[in-house]
């Protein structure tokens, strides 16, 4: 608790430096229907002189905004970000880990929260997978994103309170002509291509847009058994480990009379080759590879006279197609196809009375899974040892209503979210002749209470959450004779207090937040004498956090950054070796300081150093010796600095990048060797 008393001293002092500060409620409101799916619609008024129409705008999202609820515009990110992980991993809060390299899974963790504690939208759309739970950063290319939006303990508008956040993608839709190119180049093989094009028309808009993007990932890592002698342990570069992924959008946006559509498709196809970390052979071709394609279709209808002032409507469908391949030596290859189907129907209102709003709504979703696998060409039979290939589905309805106040004449505004969710999977094992269906059946709630207050320089913000992950269909059922689903699974649940201040003054702007959150039944799993795994709920932890953000703003030219994060955690379990412990995956501190120089109306630059310190890899506590870096019980620390050049000139635009500038050596979250320092060139142009 120290060091919480430490930063609040540090939060709470200075703030009353005498800063003058006109509360303007007319900017402080922000639609109540705040759904970023919808402001990529509205987000830009439109001049009509034809038609009467009411034209809605997102007013600045000023109210929620503060170190709880974050929005990234495009052009923070666009010419320097070259995932959308480097774009999350500068927010205080939300920690990034990798595996090995471009196109590996990639976990988010926001406050504490696990990967799959986090929600991920899409235009609006949940895109979490129903049968891991997990999503894939690397979906959305960052060229076709509007706007990234983060929410780091509640949800954003109205769904299911998650444990560990939302994150919500609104991919391009603009107002204007534009026609942008770009390229990139960077180490270990690493290559992008962009092309965008955007044309408006009187009562619409239309984006299309392609993206490749590859790299070899060959960076040197440590082989403990080389391929040609098994007793000798060297650095090599790592085979077989590339990636390559190819991505078309389009996005169209158009407006009738009281009604407004729009209409979202993506198609990608990428391939990611699979190493073998143990001897990195040059014969392994293992490979998995996924086919995607997401449709979305909304309508927005405004309604001038009555109670009712709006009406959503969306439509979702989500189809992914996998192939994996393994084999690590070249022969006897296992080969297996995964097939995924998600539909989601959405509706929402918006009915307004004096100083309240309500938003009522409805979500049904459906996800479906199957698996088939060969090896050597030959399915085999589910048993205790081989694969188990399965047909899944999973259908969930989620109903609740948000309202919020605002105070006509005083700067203060409240909020509560209530969401019931009715949760139906079900499960049965293929190539067995006596499987049976099995299926569970389940009903949680979800809820939230939010204050907003601002006085004098600070803007306040108090929320108490509920939140929830169900089990996911691979921990309820499995998939995989050696790996045991468990139906008796409960859901994994949290209580959150947090409060946040905002102070903003002509040079500084200082966030800070302090939170506290109680997990229960975390599901882990677990592995038997045999080997066999299988999931339990296995432990509760608390989690005590804080974080400081720090801006100032020496001159035009000149800006300094510095942030500090801190979770303090501890896990209670009636199993002794994850009793007491603390939780894994996370660093539990985490500094990092910036400074952003303007050197001409052409040249510019941004450095940023960050350490990491306090890892685990695992509920024990414990990690392997591994090269002489790490004892047993030791955690992985990591120091990061990353430097950007920008170059600007008319429509033209060049950006150097230097990720891991001083060549750290550190630990993915695998407990693997990360690579090592990397170069990107970028070279766009924009037309309009």
């Amino acid at each position: 608790m120290r060091f919480l008393i430490v930063i609040l001293s540090l939060l709470f002092t200075g703030f009353y430096s005498g800063h003058a500060h006109a509360y303007n409620h007319a900017d402080a409101h922000a639609l109540f229907i705040v759904d970023a799916d919808t402001e990529s619609i509205m987000d830009e008024e439109k001049e009509n002189q034809d038609q009467d129409i009411e034209t809605i705008t997102i007013e600045d999202e000023s109210q929620w905004r503060g170190a709880n609820y974050q929005i990234i515009a495009r052009e923070q990110f666009i010419n320097n970000a070259q995932t959308l992980a480097d774009v999350l991993q500068s927010i205080n809060g939300i920690q990034i880990t990798q595996i090995s390299g471009l196109g590996n899974p990639v976990s988010v963790s926001i406050r504490g929260s696990s990967s799959k504690q986090v929600q991920l939208y899409i235009d609006g759309q949940l895109i979490n997978d129903s049968q891991f739970g997990g999503f894939d950063l690397n979906q959305i290319p960052v060229e076709q994103i509007q706007s990234i939006e983060i929410s780091k303990d509640q949800a954003i508008g109205t769904g299911a309170t998650p444990i560990g956040g939302v994150i919500r993608i609104n991919t391009y839709n603009a107002n204007k002509n534009l026609l942008r190119f770009s390229a990139a180049l960077g180490s270990f093989g690493q290559q992008e291509l962009n092309l965008m094009v955007n044309t408006t028309f009187e009562d619409g808009s239309l984006a299309v847009g392609y993206n490749h993007l590859s790299s070899d990932n060959d960076y040197d890592y440590w082989v403990k058994q080389t391929y040609l002698d098994s007793k000798v342990s060297k650095y090599e570069p790592l085979t077989n480990n590339q990636f390559n992924k190819n991505s078309f959008f389009v996005n169209g946006q158009w407006t009738l009379s009281q009604h407004q559509f729009r209409l979202n498709y993506q198609a990608s196809k990428q391939t990611k080759h699979l190493p073998n970390y143990q001897n990195n052979s040059p014969l392994n071709i293992s490979s998995l590879t996924s086919d995607n394609q997401r449709v979305a279709f909304s309508h927005l209808w405004l309604n001038n006279d009555g109670w009712l002032e709006q009406l959503e409507t969306q439509l979702y469908q989500d189809v992914k197609d996998e192939e994996y391949l393994g084999s690590v030596d070249g022969t006897r290859p296992t080969i297996g196809h995964y097939d995924s189907n998600q539909r989601t129907l959405l509706l929402r209102g918006l009915i307004s009375h004096q100083q309240w709003a309500f938003s009522p709504f409805l979500n049904i979703e459906q996800q479906t899974f199957s698996s088939k696998t060969t090896f050597n060409g030959q399915t085999n039979s589910c048993n205790s040892l081989g694969a188990c290939d399965i047909e899944a589905t999973r259908r969930q309805i989620t109903w609740g209503n948000r309202a919020e106040f605002e105070h006509k004449s005083e700067p203060f505004s409240a909020y509560v979210l209530f969401s019931q969710l009715l949760h139906h999977s079900e499960n049965i094992a293929l190539n067995q002749p006596d499987a049976q269906r099995i299926s569970n059946n389940d009903s949680y709630w979800t809820g939230e209470i939010g204050a907003n207050y601002w006085w004098s320089d600070i803007q306040w913000q108090a929320n108490w959450s509920r939140g929830l992950r169900t089990a996911t269909m691979f921990e309820l059922f499995g998939d995989r004779g050696a790996f045991k689903g468990n139906q008796a699974l409960a859901p994994e649940q949290s209580q959150s207090w947090s409060l946040a201040a905002d102070y903003q003054a002509t040079q500084w702007n200082i966030k800070g937040a302090i939170y506290r959150k109680q997990l229960q039944n975390s599901i882990v799993a677990i592995f038997n004498s045999a080997n066999v795994g299988g999931y339990r709920n296995v432990s509760n932890a608390l989690l005590l956090g804080a974080e400081l953000s720090i801006t100032y703003q020496v001159s035009k030219d000149l800006t300094l950054d510095f942030n500090a994060d801190f979770i303090d955690s501890n896990t209670t379990s009636i199993f002794k070796a994850f009793n007491n412990k603390r939780l894994p995956g996370i660093y539990h501190q985490q500094y990092s300081a910036a400074i952003s120089y303007k050197m001409s109306e052409q040249l510019s630059l941004k450095f940023v150093s960050e350490i990491s310190n306090d890892l685990f890899f695992n509920m024990t506590n414990k990690v392997e010796l591994n090269q002489g870096v790490y004892g047993s019980g030791a955690p992985s620390d990591r120091q990061l600095s990353k430097l950007n050049i920008n170059w600007r000139h008319a429509s033209y635009r060049v950006s150097v990048g230097i990720n891991n500038l001083f060549d750290q050596k550190y630990k993915d979250l695998a407990n693997r060797p990360a690579q090592g320092r990397s170069l990107q060139i970028k070279f766009s142009i924009e037309e309009q």
